[in-house]
């Protein structure tokens, strides 16, 4: 019997329910998009392998993992931490890392595409054609093994409320 109700609705009843299911969409959204800043204080780089410019080009690689703090609102996790990589003959200079998930004790959401960039930031002020603690620059077959560097790095980026 509803269904003949609806067949039997005018364009405008139509409407007005669509644009109610609409709007209560639209509320919805918007609650789930609500976001809160959270900072994050970068700490310390340890290298953990890096070969660069190699003579095999598919032997170029690095892992690494950066030390960080986390602070939302009032909170504050302070031994957090993430591996960043460059995957097996990828071009270094011109390729994306890779971030992993950070660990620590922070497990609530999370906006990693923002994440990642940062963590690339990082990473790259302190290591490469640009950096300030290993300025790399028309060298070949170079490898390095557990080099850590401490350099703070204060960032803040938008992450999903619960």
């Amino acid at each position: 019997m509803r269904r003949l109700e609806y067949l039997n609705a005018t364009t405008t009843q139509v409407s007005d329910i669509v644009c109610y299911r609409l709007s209560s969409f639209d509320g919805l959204l918007k609650r789930s998009l609500v976001m809160s800043r959270a900072k994050i204080r970068f700490r310390s780089l340890c290298q953990d392998s890096q070969t660069y410019a190699s003579f095999d080009q598919d032997e170029n690689h690095m892992v690494s993992t950066i030390s960080f703090s986390l602070e939302i609102g009032d909170q504050t996790y302070p031994d957090m931490h993430v591996e960043v990589r460059q995957p097996f003959g990828a071009n270094y200079e011109n390729e994306p890392l890779e971030v992993a998930s950070p660990k620590g004790a922070y497990s609530g959401p999370w906006n990693h595409n923002e994440f990642s960039d940062l963590c690339e930031q990082y990473y790259r002020r302190m290591i490469g054609s640009s950096g300030s603690a290993i300025r790399i620059t028309g060298a070949s077959n170079v490898r390095m093994r557990n080099n850590r560097f401490a350099s703070e790095m204060v960032c803040e980026f938008d992450i999903p409320e619960n």
